[in-house]
């Protein structure tokens, strides 16, 4: 059965929202897409292609209202229907956390796992990986009814490398869910590909794309992407749809058309503007004039109304206006910072658009007013100044909003020394490189004692902010700002290592950490002799990667329980998930559950850990063993009272002898419940089963 994959996009909503406002036209792509989804023998991947700005993820934001019933589709295309998308991913450089290719995986995991019940089921096998944690959740009608199925909450991968990642969680579960019978196409769009490229570390989620040859042929990916060979070349069986084709020009110019006037009738503020002149005027010299300079390209044509809208520009001002984006950003610029004063950018927009430019989540206002060290009224009076470069990201749960730069060409054009202004080559008056926005923010994070953001500042706000910031990124300021040597220093020295994974026991941030070390130390253009002697920094950063996991092998298991008394729960579960032997995974998971009921926690939350361990138990090889560990979980389950679930565990083993043991233990916790029938009824069966056991001495030792 399909279940309906309505939070399938729950991360996205807004971006789409967004992209698709006043949305108008391009039914001929749609159609194009419809005739590659009906035909089952196409290539596995298609990809819109085209410029900066030409509306790629506009398309893919209709495609996602159209698969959530948002909207309906144009006429006649059967194939763009509700829930026509299994799962769906954008992917955005400017924010370092949507590049991320084990993000990628763990978001398409929990949207296939919510839609398909045979997937959640292969994946769920998986959580006995030490590098792989599923929060698992029973669907419980009654305080002790039976496990009827699972709710899988979130899927947290530490720091495995990206492909065996990929293969854990989405490859072998998809190839087990076809093997199950199911025979539907899955349909996965991912947009953006070529803002993938700005992730630093190992694999990207392009390369991850690019090798799935042996994947079941149902399984089929809606791609965009910049023209850009690192993502073309990456497919070799592929159709493609350029929309900057000479063949869709015409087309493309009517869409722009119709756009321009859907604006200038459906928003309030140009419609007050355009209902001031002649109806003749706005349709022959407004509308034509934005139409020929924009050349097919909708941020263009957006950007140009977003400033008719809020008065940056007027309707009767149209002639001269500058050719391309680059021209239209430079001007806008010159707007709010006139020629000959170049010292208010450097002095007063710089620091704030170069913090944009290259943070690596949105910043709030108290981020960029720490990091700009101006005042509130003057960091609000430049993001007025520069609202048509931002964009606000409000909290959906009421937090504080986030600000980061509209368009990715925004970013690109100010880290370009020259750019195309007009039909020249010019010196671009506002270039910022990335290298010293990247120090700047370094020097940020590391401002004062760097051992200090480890401490939590709770009286000041824009500190604390500082601080969880360097915490995460730090090291990755470092890198991008080739400040290498200092990147060494700090992983060498050990304390900030031992201090991110108490911060973070699961370790995945630290393995991103030493990944752009082994990166930095394998840089291709060392001098020979420089780069011999890198080596052994080199090796030194991937075994303690390597190390990583095995840390929580020396906690002795009653320090797992003392964490969870003292109300460190989230850490020992953390810690429990990074513990290599299953035997032992086991009863950490036992003792943590044990300690949580004890101190009446709610059920869901125990039982949730006791329902993992009896998933690990799977990965336990010996048959003995394993017996001897669902032995002791049907145990517990008897004594929390737990009826059904213990005998479902119990019937889960396969040696008589601990199996007996085990029910005749249940029938005893039975007893002492005053249950006395269903008691009697286990001991029969107990006794039953010791009685198959030939050898006399085990067959004495499961009746005791």
């Amino acid at each position: 059965m399909v279940q309906k994959n309505s939070r399938a996009s729950s991360n996205f909503t807004s971006r789409i929202t967004e992209r698709t406002e006043y949305f108008v036209g391009r039914e001929w792509a749609f159609e194009v897409i419809n005739e590659w989804l009906a035909n089952p023998a196409a290539p596995r991947y298609f990809i819109i292609l085209g410029k900066p700005g030409i509306g790629k993820t506009a398309i893919a934001s209709r495609l996602a209202q159209i698969s959530q019933g948002v909207v309906t589709p144009p006429a006649g295309l059967t194939q763009l229907t509700a829930d026509f998308l299994s799962a769906l991913y954008l992917c955005s450089a400017r924010d370092s956390h949507w590049t991320n290719p084990s993000v990628f995986a763990e978001s398409l995991a929990l949207q296939l796992a919510k839609r398909y019940p045979a997937y959640a089921r292969a994946l769920v096998e998986k959580s006995g990986d030490r590098q792989i944690y599923i929060e698992v959740q029973q669907r419980i009608e009654h305080a002790e009814g039976p496990v009827q199925g699972v709710v899988i909450n979130s899927i947290n991968v530490r720091g495995g490398p990206p492909e065996e990642v990929f293969n854990r969680v989405i490859r072998e579960p998809l190839e087990a869910l076809y093997q199950d019978g199911f025979d539907q196409q899955i349909i996965i769009l991912v947009d953006a590909l070529d803002e993938a490229l700005t992730y630093s570390g190992d694999g990207n989620i392009i390369t991850l794309l690019g090798h799935i040859a042996d994947l079941p042929s149902g399984v089929r990916f809606i791609l965009t992407s910049r023209q850009d060979s690192r993502v073309e070349n990456t497919f070799r069986d592929i159709d493609e749809l350029v929309l900057s084709a000479a063949k869709y020009e015409q087309r493309y110019q009517e869409d722009i058309r119709r756009y321009v006037k859907e604006r200038l009738s459906s928003d309030e503020k140009l419609a007050t503007k355009a209902a001031e002149l002649d109806a003749a005027y706005i349709s022959e010299k407004v509308v034509e004039t934005i139409v020929g300079k924009a050349e097919g390209n909708f941020l263009y044509t957006r950007f140009l109304l977003d400033a008719l809208a809020g008065g940056k520009r007027s309707l009767t001002e149209l002639e001269g206006l500058p050719e391309g984006l680059d021209g239209l950003y430079f001007e806008s610029l010159q707007r709010i910072v006139p020629f000959g004063k170049e010292e208010q950018w450097y002095n007063n927009y710089a620091p704030l658009v170069g913090m944009l430019s290259v943070a690596q989540e949105s910043p709030t206002l108290v981020h960029i007013q720490s990091f700009t060290e101006q005042p509130t009224t003057k960091v609000l009076k430049h993001l007025n100044d520069l609202w048509q470069f931002l964009e606000e990201v409000k909290s959906p749960n009421g937090g504080k909003s986030r600000y980061r730069l509209y368009h990715q060409s925004i970013i690109d054009f100010l880290h370009s020394q020259s750019r195309s202004i007009g039909k020249e080559e010019k010196r671009n008056l506002f270039y910022l490189p990335a290298d010293e926005s990247n120090k700047a923010l370094a020097e940020w994070c590391e401002r004062g004692e760097l051992a200090t953001i480890w401490k939590d500042t709770m009286l000041d706000q824009g500190e604390q902010g500082r601080r969880t910031y360097a915490r995460r990124f730090y090291i990755t300021h470092l890198f991008h700002a080739l400040l290498w040597q200092r990147l060494f220093a700090v992983l060498d020295a050990g304390q900030y290592g031992q201090a991110k994974i108490h911060w973070d026991p699961s370790t995945r941030l630290f393995a991103r950490d030493l990944e752009l070390g082994k990166q930095a130390a394998s840089w291709e253009r060392y001098p020979f002799e420089e780069g011999v002697a890198m080596l052994s920094r080199f090796w030194r950063y991937t075994l303690l990667h390597c190390s990583l996991g095995s840390r929580a092998d020396r906690y002795p298991e009653a320090a797992f329980r003392l964490m969870t008394l003292l109300g460190q729960q989230q850490k020992a579960i953390g810690l429990a998930e990074l513990v290599t032997d299953a035997i032992r995974k086991v009863r950490v998971l036992c003792q943590i559950a044990e300690q949580l009921r004890e101190q009446l926690e709610e059920r869901i939350v125990w039982m949730g850990l006791l329902l993992r361990a009896i998933d690990v138990t799977q990965n336990i090889e010996n048959e003995g063993q394993r017996g001897e560990e669902l032995s002791r979980l049907g145990q517990i389950l008897a004594q929390a009272g737990e009826w059904r679930e213990a005998e479902r565990v119990i019937r889960m083993i396969k040696g008589t002898g601990w199996q007996g043991n085990a029910l005749s233990m249940l029938g005893q916790a039975l007893a002492q419940a005053g249950n006395a029938e269903a008691a009697t009824q286990v001991w029969q069966e107990a006794e039953g089963v010791i009685q198959t056991i030939k050898d006399p001495v085990p067959r004495a030792e499961a009746s005791w």
